[in-house]
């Protein structure tokens, strides 16, 4: 079982549509919906509006010496895990 969680807007009509994408071809499914009121709308739709922004001005920001990743070095007490 796998758990996916949306926040979707309803429409006027008052008729949530939902259009889920699974990775699973023809196959019956049992699909439980439990529907939560936020307390804003677009408050949750919009919590994610901050990202673009925000690696925009963080990309590529280091300006220092270039990070390099070290071997890692044995120690007298480390044990082989494999």
């Amino acid at each position: 079982m796998r758990s996916i969680k949306l926040y979707s807007l309803v429409g006027s009509d008052g008729i949530l549509h939902l259009e889920v994408p699974v990775g699973i071809t023809n196959a019956e499914l049992e699909v439980v919906v439990t529907v939560r009121s936020v307390s804003s709308g677009s408050e949750k739709l919009g919590e994610l509006e901050w990202l673009p922004e925000f690696l925009g001005k963080t990309a590529e920001a280091w300006q220092e010496e270039s990070l390099e990743q070290k071997s890692p070095q044995k120690t007298e007490n480390q044990e082989e895990l494999f």
